[in-house]
This record gives structure tokens, sequence and C-alpha cells, in this order.
């Protein structure tokens, strides 16, 4: 068990420890979370007997650690931050360095205790590697099997995750949820996704001081917003409505609105292919005015000079080619307005087929949209039955739930509120 009472830490006039207290069951994993400068290094030195605290008491297996020191340091198996390892030994040479250390005389029991926390700490296959060619992950591991020579009841682990790539943290983790029950054991770290997996309670400091000491379900209770919920159904998103707004076991909710935002740019866009017939039949109908009384007879009298007959004198050869001229200019005259006439007509019935086409799109917007997969997000009033209501009147007017999902805060975001919260309350700025 370790136990920790009104402890003042003082480094000359610099206060970093406030009177902190807390308790660890034996066989219990708890986590001592904080940010830089929380005092959580401070409280594990002290706990490991490296440093002593300026006034309040800490005790390990019942042994204190100012009046008792040799007891209670032979009760610990200490793991710092960074492991104090001997880069020209082996990691079996160490190990049996370590178990000296610790008092274990016989050599015969000093082996098989070596053999054993190799083994339970996965550094096995290296034994016989010198400790300066290990990568970061074995070191750790090493530093952990260090620890655990003795078989010491009480565990502490100053961020035995630090620096690990994603594998070997929850190699690391597993490792250290295995050894919970045979020991009692704290470790730290910085982020509370580490711990909450493999700690049966939460201390989380916050400028020298316990902001919150609980298990860590309590933890993320406290933080889930209670009565909020997200679905997804299937329903006509304007008969959702109405039946959420006529519910009155619901506080509030609203609709995925990515559906109404395309509904709102439509309008804009039938605006604009309306105003456009009107600029093409403005253009059809300047090519269509008639052509002033003057022109007309002055093309007339040209015509007719052009239809003169020819003399008789002349040679047939030369009365042919005329007429040949006169056929190619009359049918050339002849497809020109045909040419004019069709591309108002055209235009024409294209503005005929945008309107019935927009007609035919309005018919359908007034008739009921198909049921489809509508996500929502209610938030129901404090009652035990609301969420039972809100099931049975979904499945009363036929839309069933495709899925659904309680609202709250990521766990490191809780972190990060709990010691916002924190400092708000106490009105102190953080120490860095």
């Amino acid at each position: 068990m370790i136990e920790i009472r009104n402890v003042i830490k003082n480094f000359g006039s610099r206060q970093v420890l406030k009177g902190i207290s807390f308790r660890v069951e034996d066989g219990q994993i708890a986590g001592l979370l904080g940010s830089n400068g929380a005092g959580k290094s401070t409280t594990m030195n002290i706990l490991a007997g490296c440093l002593s605290s300026t006034e309040g008491e800490v005790s390990i297996q019942g042994f204190d650690t100012l009046t008792q020191p040799v007891k209670s340091r032979g009760q610990i198996g200490y793991l710092p931050e960074t492991p104090p390892l001997y880069d020209d030994m082996t990691v079996e040479e160490y190990l049996d360095f370590a178990g000296r250390l610790k008092g274990i005389k016989d050599r015969e029991e000093r082996k098989s205790t070596l053999t054993e926390v190799m083994a339970k700490t996965g550094v096995s296959q290296v034994a016989g590697r010198l400790i300066g060619n290990l990568s970061k992950g074995y070191r750790q591991r090493l530093g952990l099997a260090q620890a655990l020579m003795g078989s010491p009841p009480v565990l502490i682990l100053d961020e035995p995750m630090a620096g690990l790539d994603p594998e070997q943290t929850v190699e690391m983790r597993n490792l250290i949820q295995g050894l919970g029950g045979e020991h009692t054991i704290i470790v730290s770290s910085h982020f509370l996704s580490d711990l909450q997996a493999i700690c049966d309670k939460m201390i989380i400091m916050v400028d020298g001081r316990i902001a919150f000491d609980d298990t860590a379900d309590r933890l993320v209770r406290q933080y889930t917003e209670e009565g909020q919920y997200r679905l997804t159904v299937k329903a006509r998103p304007e008969a959702l409505t109405r039946l959420l707004n006529e519910a009155d076991f619901v506080e509030g909710f609203q609709l995925d609105q990515k559906k109404e935002e395309s509904e709102k740019e439509t309008p804009v866009s039938t605006e604009k292919t309306e105003a456009e017939p009107e600029e093409e039949t403005a253009e059809s109908e300047k090519k269509e005015t008639p052509i002033p009384e003057g022109k007309a007879e002055e093309k007339k009298a040209e015509s007719e000079k052009k239809e003169t007959p020819i003399p008789k004198d002349k040679s047939e050869e030369e009365k042919a080619e005329p007429e040949e001229k006169a056929s190619a200019s009359t049918e050339k005259t002849e497809a020109e307005p045909e040419e004019e006439m069709t591309e108002p007509q055209k235009k024409k019935a294209a503005n005929k087929k945008k309107k019935k086409k927009r007609k035919g799109a309005q018919d359908e917007e007034q008739l009921p949209s198909d049921p489809g997969d509508v996500s929502f997000a209610v938030k129901l009033k404090q009652e035990s039955q609301s969420l039972d209501q809100l099931f049975y009147l979904l499945a009363r007017r036929k839309m069933p739930i495709l899925h659904m999902e309680s609202v709250e805060l990521s766990l490191e975001d809780i972190f990060v509120r709990v010691i916002r919260e924190y400092k708000e309350n106490t009105g102190e700025e953080g120490q860095e």
C-alpha cells in the first residue's frame, strides 16, 4: 500500500507540492497524470526515497520513508523516466548486478529470479547483447526488469511509455497490466489514453495539487454529456422534424445540415435559368425585326434589274450563262432567310423545353420526399424513461434506427478540461 498525507515540497522559495494526499491499495494500479510542471516527477522521487518532503508523511507498505528509509526502499522497485543502464554491460550481467544490489546473495536464487524476470519482460532473446546496442523499447523493458528484481511489492514507474512507438507502447501497457494484482503499482504519464485501460484509479495533478482522485470510469462519466445522443434513422426529414417538435421529452435536436444547404442553393440556379430565356428571346426579337419600307423597295428594284430579259440578238451560249448565274443567286437568297428563320425557332423550342423541365421539377418538389437515412443529434430531458420513449415513438411512426451513439468527449479532451476547470476554480496560473 502507498499512502501520502499532506505532503509539501519546497525548492527554495518555490513550492512545488502544495499539500497533496492520496492512497493506493494493495494490488491496485494507479495512474498519476499531469502536464509539465504539475509535480509528478517530484512526487515519484519522494515515493522512491530519492527526495525528502518538506512537510507531510509518506509510507510504503507501512514503513515511513523518513524514519525507516532502508525498510521502505526495500519494498520498492523503481523505474525512472530515463532508466539507469550501463551501456558496456550485457543484459544478463546488468540484471545480475541489480539482484546483488537488492540483497539476493545466493547465486542460484539470483539466476532463477533473473531468468523469470527476463521472460516476464520479454528481454530473454537479447540476454547476451550489450545494453548500448539495444533499441529504446528494449531499454525500457530492461529498466522494468531491474525494478522487478527481488520481487518488490510496490512498483513506481515514471513515464515508462515515454518515447516508445505505438507498437511498443501497447506492449509496455500490456506488460504493466499483467503485473497488477501481484504488485501495487503507481505509473505516471502525460496521456490519459495510455493509462485509462490499465489503471484502477486516476490521480490528476495540477500546479502541485490533486485535482482528481477516483476511478477512470467515474472520470469519463463525469464529463460525458448525459442525455445527448446521435442517431441515424430511416425517415422523411419533414416528418422527423415534426415528430421531434411534438415530443415533450426532447429538450432540443439538430438534423444534419448538408441536405438543407443544397436545397438553399437551388433557387439561385433557377433564377439564373429563368433570366437566360429572356435574354435569348430579346436577341431573337432583334433578329426578327421587319425591314424598313425604303430599303425593301430598293431591294425589289435591284432584283427587277437582275431579272431584265437578255436581248434576242445574243447567242444562245451567252443567254445560258446569265440564267445559270440567276438561278444560283436565287438559290442563295432563298437559303439565307431559311437559316435566319430556323435559329429563332430552335431557341423558342429550347425555351419551351426548359420551362417544361422547371415546371416538372417544381411539381417534384411539392411531392413528399421518399424516406432516406437522416442523421440528427438529440438532447433528452433528464428522465430515466426518455430514451425508451424515443425508441417507442420512432418505432410507432415506422422510422427504424440504423445507428445510435452517445455524445461524449475524448480522453485527452477530458484530461485538458479537468486541468482548465481546476485552474479556473483555484484562480492560479500553471507553472511550466
